[in-house]
């Protein structure tokens, strides 16, 4: 997981500071090679008011992990258990 630490370490502390930024996930796939990231947002409009801080972060958070952006979706939280803690390297 060493490998995806770059690129979210220069991301979080810039998304931290915008406006309805509640948190995010890395999801790892360690057999292949892969990761995706997931934030959430308090409001849509948040997440609308954050597309163009969010494109910056996103590249500088690829150019420091060494990954690619392959694509940016919005999804609307359907469910929302309780904490889950992340794995242990």
């Amino acid at each position: 997981m060493s490998a995806w630490r770059p690129g979210v370490t220069a991301r979080l502390p810039g998304a931290q500071k915008l406006e309805g930024f509640e948190g995010a996930y890395l999801l790892v796939d360690r057999k292949i090679g892969k990761s995706m990231s997931i934030s959430l947002w308090r409001r849509e409009k948040d997440v609308h008011a954050s597309e163009e801080a969010g494109s910056g972060l996103r590249s500088q958070g690829t150019s420091a992990g060494g990954s690619k952006e392959l694509s940016v979706h919005a999804y609307e939280v359907g469910i929302a258990p309780a904490h889950i803690p992340a794995a242990k390297s």
